[in-house]
């Protein structure tokens, strides 16, 4: 018999935040708006038990993605890693992580809707 293995991914997608990131002093003092997605790649053949315990907590995904939000770093790529990190301690380091941040409307000399990082660990 041939054993498929299933892939799953959870997500939430488009959390929305006003934070205090940037790499110059004054994007730290005003804040901006950012937008993060995180998918969280997974096993599990107990999705039948109809049970939380089985998948992945979507309270638990946005809590820590607010908490690191609300640290303030200079570069998105190291906030971006964080995330991951803390959600690697809470739901287990087995799981395959991507966080994308968007940046709305960066510092720049002209108009540009947002910055974007992404990482998978």
């Amino acid at each position: 018999m041939q054993v498929i293995e299933k892939k799953q991914s959870t997500g939430l997608v488009g959390m929305e935040f006003y934070a205090y990131h940037g790499f110059y002093d004054e994007e730290q003092k005003i804040g901006g708006q950012y937008t993060v997605d995180v998918y969280i790649q997974h096993h599990s053949e107990e999705f039948s038990l109809d049970n939380i315990e089985n998948t992945i907590n979507y309270e638990l995904v946005y809590k820590i993605t607010k908490e690191q939000m609300n640290i303030s770093s200079r570069l998105i790529e190291h906030l971006g890693e964080q995330i991951i990190l803390k959600l690697k301690q809470a739901i287990g380091d087995d799981k395959t992580i991507k966080v994308i941040i968007k940046k709305h409307r960066p510092p720049l000399d002209g108009v540009v809707n947002y910055a974007t990082f992404e990482i998978e660990m």
